[in-house]
Order: C-alpha cells, then structure tokens, then sequence
C-alpha cells in the first residue's frame, strides 16, 4: 500500500536581511509572532492525553502549563489553533523513511472532535495497544484532509458522522478490528482520494454509492467478510487505478463495464467467487 496520508508541514518563507527590514517596516511584531494554543485545543489534547495509559514518557510536556503549540508531534497555525497531530508508531513498511516515535496504549479520547481547525490526523500504527471505537466525534472535524488510523486495534463500527468530513482526500483505517458494515454515509466524501479498510471485519456489501466518489484513484478492501457482487456503478470511478478486493466472500460476475476504467492498473480479485475475466486493459497483480 501505498500511503500519502503524510505531514502537511506547512513551508516556510525566509527573507534576505533587506526583505526582513521591509517586511518590520510595514508588519508590526505582534503580527510577525504566531498566538499561543487555543484553550479549547489545550484541554481536547489533555483529554485526549487523559485516555492514553503508556506513552513511554513522550507526552510528558503535554500539561496545563504547556503552550501545546511548542511541544513535539503537533502543529498550529498563526491564530493557535491546533491543524495538525501526527503521532506515528512503529513505522510504516510503505512509508520507511518516516519517524518512528513510540508505542501508545489507550483509547481515543472524543474530545479530539473539539480541535475544530484540524487538517491532518494521524495516530498510525500503535498495533493492540491502541484499542477501542472510533469516537463518533471525530466527524466534528470538518476541516479534517487526512485521516489515518491504520495499524491499530480499533474494534467497533466506523461511524456514520464520518460522513461529515466534507474535505477529506485519504482515509486510512486498515488493519483494526473493524466490523459491521460500511456506512452510506461515505458517499459524502466526494475530494475522497483514497480508501483503505483492508484486514478488518467488515461485513454487508460493497456500497454502489462509492462509485459517485469520481475522484478516487484507489481502493483496498482486502480481507473483510464482504459479499455480494462488485457494483456496476464503479464504471464511473475514472480516475481509479488501484483496486484491492481480495479475501472477502464477493460473488457474481466481474463488470465487464471496468474495461472503460483506462487508468486502472493493479488491481486483486482472487480468491472471491467471482466470475468472468478480468478485462485484459487492467491486468492483476498477484
């Protein structure tokens, strides 16, 4: 699997030291210095924190005291408002080159739906010490680009106010403890990019409604226990060029209509029950 889901480390802008004496001639220092953490998102990374059992000692400066701006793993914008937490664990096999950190135990806290401003959130890869459901107060997060909780113990079922998450490009929840079936309500997802469940409990169909998220490029829902046969309404995902089904109980006949699909190129039917060829314009990968 290929992950995108990364840091959105905003760039930063330097200056010669002429540009730095314009820029003070018409910018005031307290324009220049960026506000310290929201109150809000203070007590949502406390609460948060509140829930984690182990961290190794790594959240140690995470207190009441602590501008929670200034500490490791997460990131503000200029107003103080928290865009960004990224705390990885061991680090991912298709991602080698990203910081391993520290194993966490515990459950997510819903008062991570509190940091209203969040683009990017990444708790990834914490195996079973990250247990529990997925907080339905994360569907809050309307600001939210990528959400990445791959690689944990998650149990429960995804839910449905995930369908809020009007900005979302990538959403990672592979390798959990996932069940029930996959919500309609991620037809509203429409920026989605990428959608990996793979290797958790899923059960139902797959829903015809995803085939209107024309902007996915891929899709992996290997080793669930979904069935049913592979909607036709996936005709219309042209952008779509990885397509992962693999190890579910799926039925029926392969749409012959994914011939259209030009730019899919890898893609694991086998060992479903399902007939037909595979169109000779996408090719599989073993």
């Amino acid at each position: 699997m290929a992950s995108s889901c990364r840091s959105s480390r905003r760039g930063t802008t330097s200056c010669s030291f002429i540009l730095i004496i314009l820029c003070f001639s018409f910018i005031s220092s307290s324009q220049l210095l960026s506000q310290a953490c929201h109150d809000v998102d203070r007590s949502a990374l406390l609460g948060f924190k509140a829930q984690i059992t182990s961290d190794s000692g790594n959240l140690r400066t995470w207190n009441a005291s602590t501008d929670c701006c200034q500490v490791q793993h997460i990131e503000c914008d200029t107003t103080g408002r928290v865009v960004q937490l990224n705390i990885p664990g061991t680090p991912d096999m298709a991602a080698p080159d990203e910081t391993s950190t520290f194993p966490l135990t515990g459950t997510l806290s819903p008062t991570l739906g509190n940091l209203s401003s969040l683009e990017f959130l990444k708790i990834n890869n914490h195996y079973e010490g990250l247990v529990g459901p997925i907080p339905p107060e994360l569907g809050n997060l309307q600001n939210l680009d990528c959400l990445h909780l791959g690689g944990n113990h998650l149990n429960g079922s995804i839910p449905s106010s995930l369908g809020n998450l009007v900005q979302l490009t990538s959403l990672y929840l592979f390798n959990n403890q996932l069940s029930g079936v996959l919500p309609s309500a991620l037809q509203s997802l429409t920026k989605l990019t990428e959608l990996y469940i793979e290797r958790n409990q899923l059960t139902g169909e797959i829903l015809p409604e995803i085939g209107n998220l024309r902007n996915l490029n891929s899709i992996d829902l290997r080793y669930n226990n979904l069935q049913g046969s592979i909607p036709s309404s996936f005709v219309n995902l042209v952008n779509l060029y990885n397509f992962y089904v693999r190890g579910n109980r799926l039925s029926g006949e392969i749409p012959s209509a994914l011939q259209s699909l030009t730019n899919l190129t890898s893609t694991d039917l086998s060992p479903d029950q399902l007939k037909g060829k595979i169109p000779l314009a996408i090719g599989q990968d073993a």
